[in-house]
């Protein structure tokens, strides 16, 4: 069974989705930790969110 049929399950831990900021998209929590450590990409704000230009979203 794919994705795409109907009974498919989706992602045990679905990510949050990004929030559109001031023309910069913000990821928080493990996932903008993991954005910024292993793919240098984001700059990082206080609270543990990681701000990214559009261009850098599609990578997430």
């Amino acid at each position: 069974m794919n994705s795409t049929e109907e009974g498919a399950e989706g992602p045990k831990n679905p990510l949050e989705a990004a929030l559109e900021i001031d023309g910069q998209w913000v990821v928080e929590g493990g996932l903008a930790s993991r954005l910024f450590q292993k793919s240098a990409l984001g700059k990082p704000l206080s609270g543990g969110k990681l701000a990214l230009q559009p261009a850098e979203l599609m990578f997430c």
